[in-house]
């Protein structure tokens, strides 16, 4: 029977065999999501897209799972934190997401909601035609270029809030409800190998430093070695 090593050892050797995807990733930034969450669009309906919007962004749920979530579906994990049971309609696959502290904030927003109370919901969510006609009027005012739907809300959810911040790969793909890591990797491995490189070019440059530093004390430990030898020399003449 296979062990994990061998299976990631397959898995990543068919990524790198089949070669990156060439369709570039849609996200949004951390500024432009942290734009989003701070702006004020003085419409509650606006506001309200917004909480939703934020809240799929860190949570990754597409648009089926946000609009049916019911408190009933939030449960206390191990670690004694809340998580979401989510069915992903797509693959018909069960799974867990975190729910981290600006989702959590969402949440607790919209506990006392009509709309809320009376469909058994955690947010408000419209239907999806104006859903996402309201998106583009915040994009509009947020001044945000890129088309906003769900599906750049999970794909932020997946770049900027989880890879960005050292989720593992194949930890992602289960957050993500994905049918198996290779999907992952074929939808976020360009993603992937820019971020490695650019954590490998940090890790360069650490080094390259503290290999500066060390020449550096070297070097003044010298000058005192020279300055100390020339002083005895002063007082022995």
């Amino acid at each position: 029977m296979p062990c994990k090593r061998d299976f990631w050892i397959a898995t990543l050797s068919r990524h790198i065999r089949s070669g990156c995807p060439k369709k570039k990733i849609e996200y949004l930034v951390q500024e432009e999501l942290d734009r989003i969450e701070n702006t004020n669009f003085k419409i509650e309906r606006l506001n309200i897209i917004r909480d939703i919007f934020v809240f799929c962004c860190y949570s990754g749920l597409g648009y089926a799972e946000v609009e049916k979530l019911s408190h009933d579906d939030i449960t206390t994990g191990m670690d004694g934190e809340k998580w979401m049971n989510i069915l992903r309609k797509k693959t018909k696959k069960p799974y867990q997401v975190p729910i981290l502290p600006i989702a959590m904030k969402i949440i607790n927003r919209y506990k006392e909601h009509l709309l809320c109370i009376k469909k058994n919901r955690v947010l408000p969510v419209p239907s999806n035609v104006k859903y996402n006609a309201y998106l583009k009027e915040i994009a509009d005012v947020a001044g945000i270029k890129t088309h906003l739907t769900t599906h750049i809300a999970r794909k932020t959810f997946a770049t900027t809030v989880m890879l960005t911040n050292g989720v593992n790969i194949g930890i992602l793909s289960r957050l993500l409800g994905h049918a198996s890591v290779q999907v992952t990797l074929d939808s976020y491995g360009t993603f992937h190998d820019q971020l490695m490189i650019s954590n490998v070019s940090m890790v360069r440059e650490k080094l390259v430093a503290k290999d500066n530093r060390f020449e550096l004390h070297e070097l003044e430990t010298a000058q005192k070695e020279i300055i100390k030898d020339f002083n005895i020399r002063i007082l022995e003449n």
